[in-house]
Formats: C-alpha cells, sequence, structure tokens
C-alpha cells in the first residue's frame, strides 16, 4: 500500500515538473531591445531581435518589422532604427517571412514600449 502511494506521488510530481518546463517559447522570433514596458526618452528607438528557432526551409531569413502603424519595412537584419518616434505608448512587431512574404507559423512577436517628451523627469524619476 505504501508502495501504491509513493508512485502516485512520485508521479502527480512528475507531471507538475512536466508542466511547469512546458513555458516554451512559442515565437521563432525574440525581441531583445526594447524591452516590454521600457521607459525611453529618446526620438528614435532601436529594435534588436534573434531567432530563437532556425528557419524551418532554411536560407535567408527575412523579416517584416512595423512600428505603430507605419508602413511595415521588410529586411534581413536583425537590428533597425526607427527615428522621429513621438512621446507615448508604442507597439514594434517583428515577423519572420518567407521569400513569397508569407508569414511563417509561430513566428511573430511583438512589444510595447513609451516614449516620455523631452524634459519629462517623471518618467525618468526613480519610484519612491
Amino acid at each position: 500500500m505504501k508502495r501504491t502511494w509513493f508512485l502516485l506521488l512520485f508521479a502527480l510530481a512528475a507531471m507538475g515538473v512536466a508542466a511547469s518546463q512546458s513555458t516554451i517559447q512559442t515565437s521563432a522570433v525574440r525581441i531583445v531591445r526594447p524591452r516590454a514596458g521600457q521607459a525611453l526618452t529618446n526620438s528614435f528607438v532601436t529594435l534588436h531581435f534573434e531567432l530563437v528557432r532556425p528557419n524551418p526551409a532554411g536560407g535567408e531569413n527575412n523579416f517584416v518589422i512595423q512600428l505603430d502603424a507605419r508602413d511595415p519595412v521588410n529586411t534581413s537584419e536583425i537590428e533597425y532604427t526607427f527615428t522621429g518616434v513621438r512621446p507615448g505608448q508604442h507597439v514594434i512587431s517583428v515577423t519572420e517571412v518567407d521569400a513569397n512574404g508569407t508569414p511563417l507559423p509561430d513566428a511573430r512577436t511583438e512589444v510595447q514600449f513609451t516614449v516620455s517628451a523631452p524634459g519629462d523627469t517623471a518618467a525618468s524619476a526613480p519610484a519612491k
């Protein structure tokens, strides 16, 4: 009887560990910079991202990046600087696409960040 309980507890513990380790990166790309929720004070933002999983088709990697409702930018680079970014909240996204511009499955990610107005010390002041 004790052995049955031990095996049952062991199985439940193993399931709990497996469930806690199942938080796998679901997107093939990950934005490194800017960080989600980051507060910037510049009128530009440099996007830097990385591939988490290789392109299943192989070959050159192609991406479509976009800041808010601006025109999308097609690139094969993993870094891009947007200029003329106005104060406020912004969303920046990266989508890996194939050679025809078709988005790859599970290959889109985005982050939200904020740009504060010049001289706005409240956004950059440490919390009390």
